[in-house]
């Protein structure tokens, strides 16, 4: 049976995606096919490399966005999204989706045309920065022709884009003040409370 696993966006709640990812392994639930946006596609690019939770914790404990060098300079954002590669590099060697242990889909919103875009295949790296990179905090990540920031902004909790694949969806949504419908899924979706699964 394939399983899904959606991860949302939530800035720093995103870390509670670490704390669910860590309890579904204590039932012996490994998801098969992973979906994120913002915090979710960070925590789920980390995983979908073969990251412990250990491992992703010591992640997030050892980013300092704020720190003095990663200020943006002649860049919209007080962050400079890309200087964030190389800490990521250190946990994801090989910079491509088609690498990972496990399918990722991952969405970032193309500033220049307001659409989303969902990101699966080639480089992983910079659109896993883009689909985290809040509006107004860190600059945009240029890749190609876009400019691409916060999947979340279009879609907080890609459900769709691995629905297809899988036979159930265990949703993490770290976003409790708002109401989660599944569009038109015939997959059947369960629903947590707190860290909520969905």
């Amino acid at each position: 049976m394939n399983i899904g696993l959606v991860l949302s966006g939530g800035g720093a709640r995103g870390i509670a995606h670490i704390g669910a990812i860590k309890a579904l392994e204590e039932h012996g639930i490994y998801p098969s096919h992973i979906a994120g946006t913002s915090a979710g596609a960070v925590v789920g690019a980390l995983y979908a490399g073969g990251c412990s939770w250990e491992e992703m914790l010591d992640f997030f404990k050892t980013t300092q966005i704020f720190s003095l060098n990663k200020y943006a300079r002649n860049k919209p954002g007080l962050v400079d999204t890309d200087k964030f590669y190389d800490q990521f590099k250190s946990y994801l060697p090989k910079d491509s989706f088609e690498t990972l242990q496990k399918p990722l889909y991952i969405t970032a919103t193309n500033l220049l045309d307001g659409t989303l875009k969902v990101f699966h295949r080639g480089e992983l790296i910079r659109p896993v920065l883009a689909s985290a990179a809040v509006p107004g905090i860190f600059a945009p990540v240029k890749i190609k022709n876009g400019y691409y920031v916060d999947g979340g902004a279009l879609n907080n909790f890609p459900v769709d884009l691995i629905q297809m694949y899988c036979d159930r969806i265990v949703g993490v949504y770290v976003n409790p003040f708002e109401k989660i419908k599944s569009k038109t899924s015939s997959t059947p979706i369960t629903s947590w409370k707190g860290s909520t699964i969905s």
